[in-house]
């Protein structure tokens, strides 16, 4: 388990990796507005959908890439829920939070017209990719523990959205 500090490492290189995917963009666009207006327009229009990819390849580095070789069969089955040995069991609690800014920036961003099955789908899918990656190439835990407790996460990450949008709406009229 490392400490916030270690995970901030990797901003510098999140950011220079979107930046390049931007400017990228921009200059492949027929339009031949400047730089500047289009850059401030790229992040107006899709605030949401730029929140969205940052917090993905943070999920993916923390997940896939900053994980050491073990043998990921050890822990399949193990489930220990909420509690382990009398103590909180940290992980668990870590898979939830990890999966509600996740879809809550998806449904955000894309608006599906049936986002729960979306948000259901969405943490499914990719708590799946993310646990077989591990299983495939021996680094992290497979855990079916950790495939329900992202879910759940998931499933909070939608009723988040529900609550803000449905709040939104609210207050327009």
């Amino acid at each position: 388990m490392h400490d916030i500090t270690y995970y901030l490492q990797y901003i510098p290189k999140i950011v220079i990796l979107m930046t390049l995917f931007a400017m990228s963009y921009l200059c492949l666009k027929d339009n031949r507005k400047r730089i500047k207006d289009r850059l401030m327009n790229l992040f107006r229009e899709h605030k949401w959908m730029i929140a969205f990819f940052f917090y993905a390849a943070i999920l993916l580095i923390v997940t896939i890439l900053d994980r050491r070789k073990t043998n990921p069969y050890k822990y399949i089955f193990v489930f220990e829920g909420f509690m382990s040995n009398g103590e909180i069991n940290w992980d668990s609690i870590q898979n939830i939070i990890a999966f509600i800014p996740y879809t809550f920036f998806y449904l955000y961003a894309f608006k599906p017209t049936k986002s729960f099955c979306v948000a259901f789908a969405l943490s499914m899918i990719t708590t799946c990719f993310i646990e077989i990656i591990q299983l495939i190439f021996w680094i992290g835990n497979f855990q079916f523990e950790d495939i329900i407790f992202n879910i759940i996460g998931g499933i909070i990450g939608w009723f988040l959205f529900y609550l803000v949008f449905s709040f939104a709406k609210y207050k327009k009229y």
